[in-house]
């Protein structure tokens, strides 16, 4: 009788710690569905603007890629040197005639041919008379004034051709401002005897 009593003590013993396991893993399931739930939300957030409903973000991406084409901004003379067999860069030269009664800036570029467009400058050291370029954050082109990109000055630098490029084709650049509207020009490639005239 007595081993009889403790086989059912022994049996509801195993019973009730079955019973908080499951209640455990149900438990620990639910926290885990509410964590993934909470990492899934914060992502969305993330990916949207602070300022930006998800409206809005959308909007912004239909048009330009959330940018609006400078109308004030004149562009004339584009164009970039052919590179020569090997070249992982080559410079490109735009004209740019500001018509609006405050300075802009040109923040960025980038080209579908090339890995990556930086703006540069050439200064000269005043002591040692050494040439050096140093790269631009940003290039700013003053109210009512015409800026001329040109050899020897400021300019383009296109990085990391994808494909051959060839003389007498054209590009497209999208050029990015400070006040967040964008302009596409498409420059000639111009021969190497050519573009040294």
């Amino acid at each position: 009788m007595r081993a009889t009593i403790t086989r059912c003590l022994s049996a509801i013993a195993i019973l009730g710690f079955a019973n908080q396991s499951v209640a455990a893993e149900r438990h620990a399931d639910s926290d885990a569905s509410r964590s993934q739930t909470t990492a899934n939300q914060l992502r969305h957030q993330v990916a949207l603007s602070p300022h930006q409903s998800p409206g809005k973000a959308e909007k912004r991406g239909v048009a330009n890629g959330g940018c609006i084409p400078a109308p004030n901004l004149h562009i004339a003379d584009a164009w970039i040197r052919q590179p020569p067999p090997g070249a992982r860069m080559l410079a490109g030269y735009i004209t740019f005639q500001n018509t609006t009664s405050r300075n802009l800036a040109l923040t960025s570029a980038t080209c579908d041919a090339f890995e990556e467009v930086q703006i540069h400058t050439i200064t000269r050291d005043q002591v040692s008379g050494m040439v050096r370029m140093v790269r631009l954050k940003e290039l700013v082109i003053p109210a009512n004034q015409t800026l001329v990109m040109a050899p020897g000055h400021d300019h383009l630098m296109l990085i990391g051709p994808k494909r051959d490029i060839l003389a007498g084709e054209k590009l497209t650049l999208r050029l990015f401002f400070s006040d967040g509207t964008l302009k596409e020009c498409y420059p000639d490639v111009r021969g190497r005897a050519k573009s040294a005239n």
